[in-house]
């Protein structure tokens, strides 16, 4: 396994293990993802996003999951769709973004974190991501939860229509 070990705190990001300890030429021990994948996917988010807790564990999202009924995946997935949005489409410190925003953030994000087509295919339905209502619920709940902030005048029907799987995946190498 080519690479030292790291000596700091680089959580999978499948499964949230530490990575610690390990190189970027092994697999993650809990769940086989390579720790170099894990690597490329901490480097997008800075140290100020990570100790501003904004990234999410498995733990922090399970009561989300419960309360929508959509697996744990869903929620850290929609959750990191949401933070790159608030980096994408916020502006003027803005750190607020409507249901659009985040929508469009789906396929964006999508794009960096799938390898494929196939794959996001594969994943999103088995999270029971298949459309902007979906995303809605998880996006609503957080804001239930306190995680995210809502404007006045939000609605879980602005979620309405506004993408389905195929509009996600139909550009996805």
């Amino acid at each position: 396994m080519p690479g030292m070990p790291l000596e700091q705190d680089v959580t999978c990001a499948t499964c949230g293990y530490n990575l610690r300890g390990l190189t970027s030429g092994h697999d993650c021990p809990e769940c086989g993802h390579p720790v170099m994948e894990s690597l490329e996917w901490a480097a997008q988010f800075s140290p100020e996003e990570w100790e501003a807790g904004e990234l999410l564990t498995r733990a922090q999202a399970f009561p989300i999951a419960q309360l929508t009924g959509y697996p744990i995946d869903a929620v850290l997935f929609v959750n990191d769709v949401v933070n790159h949005a608030m980096h994408r489409f916020g502006s003027d410190g803005r750190k607020q973004v409507g249901a659009p925003e985040i929508c469009a953030a789906v396929r964006s994000f999508a794009g960096m974190y799938f390898n494929d087509a196939a794959e996001a295919l594969n994943l999103l339905c088995q999270w029971e991501l298949r459309r902007s209502e979906d995303v809605g619920r998880i996006v609503w709940a957080m804001a239930d939860a306190g995680w995210i902030e809502r404007s006045p005048g939000d609605s879980p029907a602005d979620f309405a229509g506004i993408f389905t799987l195929d509009d996600v995946i139909k550009d996805l190498p």
